[in-house]
């Protein structure tokens, strides 16, 4: 059906890639465990995935100033790692998931 639910806790920004579109996905949370009132953190994004979209997912403090760089398909890990603000400053996860068109 291509339903889906992300789930943010603290992160950076995350990127729904579809077609010629970018939609940032972003909301105000702490860190698990940063609460003074002891909430978990975790706030909900619903999504409808369809074929041939990308969901692009980094660890928090990773900033992509060149958005149009996202839509990229021949976008290699390393270009993408270095084009997230980081240089070297800090570990980094970024995870790309990319829906496939469905077969048969």
């Amino acid at each position: 059906t291509g339903a889906a639910r992300l789930i943010k806790c603290g992160a950076a920004d995350s990127y729904l890639v579809e077609g010629h579109g970018i939609r940032t996905l972003s909301v105000p949370s702490l860190p698990p465990g940063a609460d003074p009132e002891g909430e978990d953190g975790m706030q909900y994004i619903d999504l409808h995935l369809r074929p041939g979209s990308r969901m692009v997912m980094a660890s928090d403090g990773a900033e992509y100033k060149d958005l149009d760089l996202l839509r990229r398909r021949d976008l290699t890990a390393g270009e993408l790692a270095g084009a997230c603000g980081r240089e070297g400053r800090d570990d980094l996860t970024v995870l790309v998931l990319g829906i496939a068109e469905a077969e048969g």
